[in-house]
């Protein structure tokens, strides 16, 4: 299996202060990659680095070999939603894809009905329930099709019944595309467990697959 993201010595500093130190990884193209350690350890940092949100101060990443980014998919903390309907956060999730309004149409309404939230189409996205932000996130993130979703730890605010939801999509995605999840959760240590980078203070303490 080839490397969809390679971190060659990765190092970010921030006012002085270093963030990330000198880390170097190689992501394959599959399965789930957890990436845990304690409030302040630089997990978010480094999931940024990643998707490219900011540029390393050292260092190089990679994409398949290039130094051209991939289109991914991001979902945060707490849902960000557009103020529309969701029906049209999903859209302009698809946007860019070329394709005509009526291939996405169909598109959505085929994603929302396979994963049973289709009557949350015509509603205000900002109106719904923090557990259905969420779950749609996720729906806008995948809807793009890109190689890699990156999570950051996104069923830290959601009760146990959407926590199911949205860690059951993340599953179903893994067997397709890669998975990066920032977490502090020990459920999800059993659920996705191919890859788990431990962090602390900014540095690589442990990588175990």
């Amino acid at each position: 299996m080839s490397n969809l993201i390679e971190l060659k010595n990765i190092s970010l500093v921030i006012k002085n202060i270093s963030i990330i130190n000198n880390i170097s990884l190689n992501l394959g193209e599959r399965g789930t990659t957890l990436v845990t350690g304690h409030n302040g350890a630089g997990k978010s940092s480094l999931l940024r680095l990643m998707a490219g949100f900011i540029k390393p101060t050292k260092g190089n990443i990679l994409y398949g070999g290039s130094q051209e980014k991939l289109p991914i998919g991001f979902v945060f903390q707490k849902p960000v939603m557009l103020d529309r309907n969701v029906n049209e956060n999903l859209l302009h999730a698809l946007a860019y894809n070329g394709n005509t309004k009526n291939i996405n149409q169909s598109l959505i309404d085929q994603t929302l009905r396979i994963n049973n939230v289709f009557h949350l189409r015509d509603l205000s996205a900002k109106k719904i329930s923090v557990g259905e932000q969420q779950i749609i996130s996720v729906l806008r993130a995948l809807i793009i099709k890109p190689p890699i979703l990156f999570l950051d730890e996104p069923t830290s605010s959601l009760d146990p019944e959407y926590t199911q939801i949205v860690e059951n999509l993340i599953l179903k995605a893994s067997k397709e595309i890669k998975i990066v999840l920032v977490t502090q959760s020990t459920t999800h240590l059993k659920l996705f467990n191919d890859e788990i980078i431990h962090l602390s203070r900014g540095k690589l303490i442990e990588s175990t697959s």
